[in-house]
């Protein structure tokens, strides 16, 4: 039951009373709107009556950023509404403002007052208990508790987190189940103190498998030497196919046939900015004694990323080397909200160990997953990574054995996120 209060300043407050009538949804261009028809009968001095109340998302990110009344006057006064407070989980939230004013409400007038914010990270779900207070010239303030519908809630869209694997197949058991997910992985490196690049220590993480609610993985290497596959870490994100927002940060998750040539891979939404990718092979159908395929960047657009595979230390294995493979396009920034941290670094990483900091720290060392950027070396290569802390992580750009190690500066992409489950809104 929504709850109005009308206090004036040095009287009481009133009892209220307030009956939901109908809930309707109305589909109109710009976004979603939701309507909540209501009556609300209020003895208190305003006795102001919300007729129709409605929820918008203009920006298309899945959240509330407008809101619209239908006021009517029952008092015996005029009234004119000339500010707003809202309130998520009785934080205030600044940005909204009144957009439409209908102004002066006369005895018996019914007008249409506007809400709206433009600021992302002030905007409602459902998920929290939201309301609204009007403020009249008058001195009234008019409390209103929120109904969001449940459209607009925040849902499990992935997961992050970190399994040991060697040589064998191993299994991960995911703790959401998926329609149709993506797995992204990226290979911890045990220590810093040696430089893998080109030797037997080389390898690199192999999806072997990916279901509804678990993926396999073993890493490999191009090496002859049995004893160059060790336990060591590899870190994952998996994530729903679709569009989705972290608060102010877009994502787009997809799948597509990439052969070993370079092709573009078109995004299901563009972005306004060049994104931060990152992809794994889903499927492990080309496997032989060079490893698994690895996928390497070679441009990008806030509509595509130019992709191919690599096979072990062969950098074009050609157009009949085919895979599925799986990607994850982050809008570049920091969500504070979700934590989670989208950046792609200088031209200046190699196959020796460089450090990347956070910003902000992390309470707990996060879960990392970095990719070339580019090419401007053109070696098989791929990202490792190694001494994850909350301050940051070390990168090394490296080759596999059957290279001879040494390697020219690149770019890294990098998307660092708490381990767990990951929140957000999906519009697709």
């Amino acid at each position: 039951m929504k709850l109005i209060n009308s206090l004036k300043q040095k009287k009481s407050v009133h009892s209220v009373i307030a009956v939901i009538l109908i809930i309707g949804l109305v589909i109109s261009a710009g976004g979603k709107v939701y309507v909540l028809t209501i009556t609300l009968l209020d003895d208190s001095t305003a006795r102001l009556t919300v007729l129709d109340e409605s929820y918008s998302d203009i920006d298309g990110n899945g959240m509330v950023d407008k809101i619209r009344f239908i006021i009517k006057n029952l008092g015996t006064e005029a009234e004119e509404i000339t500010g707003i407070e809202v309130f998520a989980n009785d934080i205030q939230l600044t940005t909204w403002t009144i957009t439409e004013n209908g102004g002066i409400l006369e005895q018996n007038a019914e007008l249409s007052f506007t809400f709206q914010t433009v600021n992302v990270a002030d905007q409602l779900t459902s998920n929290d208990e939201n309301s609204i207070t009007l403020i009249t010239k008058r001195g009234d303030r008019v409390f209103i508790q929120l109904e969001v519908p449940e459209s607009f809630a925040t849902k499990v869209i992935g997961e992050a987190g970190v399994v040991a694997v060697g040589g064998t197949e191993v299994n991960v058991t995911l703790q959401n189940t998926y329609v149709d997910p993506v797995v992204v992985v990226t290979g911890v490196a045990n220590d810093t103190s040696t430089v893998r690049s080109g030797t037997n220590a080389a390898q690199w993480p192999t999806i072997t498998g990916v279901g509804k609610n678990w993926f396999t993985i073993k890493q490999t290497t191009d090496s002859s030497d049995n004893d160059g596959v060790t336990v060591t870490n590899v870190n994952y994100i998996v994530m729903e196919v679709g569009v989705h927002y972290l608060r102010n940060i877009q994502i787009v998750v997809g799948k597509a046939t990439v052969t070993g040539q370079y092709s573009n891979v078109t995004f299901a939404k563009n972005f306004t900015a060049l994104p931060i990718v990152i992809a794994s092979p889903q499927t492990n159908n080309m496997e032989t004694n060079n490893g698994g395929a690895r996928t390497r960047f070679n441009g990008l657009g806030g509509s595509y990323v130019t992709m191919q595979l690599e096979e072990g230390g062969n950098s074009n294995p050609g157009a009949s080397y085919v895979e599925t493979v799986g990607y994850i396009a982050i809008e570049a920034g920091n969500d504070p909200f979700s934590q989670i941290q989208a950046l792609i670094t200088a031209d200046a990483y190699k196959h020796t160990w460089k450090a990347i900091g956070f910003d902000p720290l992390y309470l707990s060392p996060p879960i990392v997953l970095a990719h070339l950027f580019g090419e401007d070396g053109s070696d098989a290569c791929y990202t490792t990574v190694a001494d994850i802390t909350t301050a940051g992580f070390s990168a090394s750009t490296e080759e596999p054995p059957s290279r001879d190690g040494p390697h020219t500066n690149e770019k890294i992409s990098f998307v660092a996120i708490p381990a767990g489950i990951i929140l957000g809104t999906t519009t697709s």
